[in-house]
C-alpha cells in the first residue's frame, strides 16, 4: 500500500479497513412507482486506520480536494481524493490516524 508514492510501513489490519464501491448518477422514482436509475460511473471508497508513520504532515495539505496517487493493497493505483484525516488516539509515537479516500 502506498500513499504519494511512499510506501506504508504498516499497513491497516483488515478490521481496520474498508473499500466500497458506489455509483455516480441518479435514481428517481417513475409514475408507475418502478425506479429510474441512470448510472454515469462507479468510483470507489476507502477508510482505514493506521498507525500515524509522518502521514498526517504529509496529508493534509490535500485536504483541499487536490488529488494524489494512492497504491491499494491489491496493488492497483488509483487518482484520489482526500476527504478526511483524524487523528485517533495515541501519543505521537503511536498515534493512529483514520483516513477517507474517494477516486477522482
Amino acid at each position: 500500500m502506498k500513499i504519494l508514492g511512499s510506501d506504508l510501513l504498516y499497513p491497516p489490519t483488515n478490521q481496520d479497513y474498508k473499500r466500497e464501491t458506489f455509483p455516480i448518477g441518479v435514481q428517481r422514482r417513475a409514475l408507475d412507482g418502478s425506479m429510474d436509475t441512470h448510472v454515469r460511473a462507479t468510483k470507489k471508497r476507502w477508510s482505514f486506520k493506521v498507525l500515524e508513520q509522518g502521514l498526517e504532515a504529509l496529508l493534509v495539505p490535500y485536504l483541499d480536494g487536490t488529488p494524489f496517487e494512492f497504491e491499494d493493497i491489491d496493488e492497483e493505483e488509483y487518482m484520489v481524493v482526500l476527504t478526511g484525516v483524524v487523528p485517533v488516539a495515541g501519543y505521537p509515537s503511536v498515534a493512529e490516524l483514520s483516513i477517507s479516500l474517494e477516486e477522482a
